[in-house]
Order: C-alpha cells, then sequence, then structure tokens
C-alpha cells in the first residue's frame, strides 16, 4: 500500500506540473485504481471505494482523449462492485457490473476479442450472482444463459484455460 501511495504522490505531482497531458492524468488514474485494488485486499472496503471512485472520475475524464482506457475504466467498476458487495450493497454491485458490461460491450473490435470475451462473460456471470442474490432468478437465468455458450466458446479457443 505504501508504494502505491507514493505512487500516487509522483502522479499527482505530474499532473501539477501539466495537467493538460492526458498520460499523466491516466497514470493518475491507474494510482487510484491500483491503490483501490490493494485497500480492498486489506479488507478496507469503504477505503477502496473511496480511491476508486477518484480513479473513476478521472478514467471518465480521459474517454474522449484515451478511448482506449475503456477496458481499464471497465475493470475498475469491477472492482466497485466487489467493493459494494463487501458493503452489503448488492443493488450498487449489480450496477457497477452492468456499467462494466456496457464498457465491455462497446470496445471496438470486441466481437473479435478473446480477452474482451474474457471479460463480458466475467461480467455476465457476476450479474447474474447479483441477480441471484437479489431473488431475481429469472433474470439470473437469463444472464447466466448468455454467458454459458460465451465460456464454452472461450474453452474450446483456449482449452487449458479451466476459468
Amino acid at each position: 500500500e505504501a508504494r502505491f501511495v507514493d505512487y500516487l504522490a509522483l502522479a499527482e505531482r505530474l499532473v501539477a506540473l501539466d495537467g493538460d497531458n492526458p498520460d499523466w492524468r491516466a497514470e493518475l488514474a491507474f494510482a487510484h485504481s491500483n491503490l483501490g485494488t490493494v485497500r480492498f485486499g486489506l479488507g478496507r472496503s469503504e477505503d477502496a471505494l473511496r480511491s476508486l471512485d477518484a480513479a473513476v472520475a478521472v478514467h471518465q475524464s480521459l474517454r474522449e482523449a484515451r478511448p482506449a482506457l475503456a477496458t481499464d475504466l471497465s475493470q475498475t467498476h469491477g472492482w466497485r462492485a466487489r467493493a459494494y458487495e463487501e458493503r452489503g450493497r448488492p443493488e450498487r454491485a449489480l450496477a457497477e457490473q452492468q456499467a462494466k458490461l456496457a464498457l465491455i460491450r462497446g470496445l471496438p473490435g470486441a466481437a473479435d476479442n478473446r480477452q474482451a470475451d474474457h471479460y463480458l462473460v466475467n461480467a455476465l456471470v457476476e450479474i447474474g450472482r447479483a441477480e441471484l442474490a437479489l431473488g431475481r432468478l429469472d433474470a439470473a437465468h437469463a444472464t447466466l444463459a448468455e454467458a454459458a455458450p460465451r465460456a464454452d466458446a472461450l474453452l474450446v479457443a483456449d482449452p487449458a484455460n479451466l476459468f
């Protein structure tokens, strides 16, 4: 955590020097996101959410300048979903997973990208789990029914991947 706090301080200094530089702002988003995931791993979901919220804000400010960062933003939404789930907020966790899914579906060339399909399957499974937790059995079934053939296709493409 201390190394990521140092990383965040460096990114903040770079942005202070040149706030219009999208590379420095991207570093700031990465620093916040990394710090959030570490804090989540340390069992500090509220601290994690503050860092992840900051990462989302920076990522969203970069959407036009750096559209390729949509994947990173989608993963940050996934981490926020986990933190909200940990905090006992399943509706918010579901909304975060849905935001993640929307970003993944909007990735250029996503239909022909195995990594994007992996992210898509993950988001669908997490949405299905959230819907189950909320007692929405029909919605969970429909979501997981979409995920299953996609997961099967990933397995055929990469049989060594047991995920």
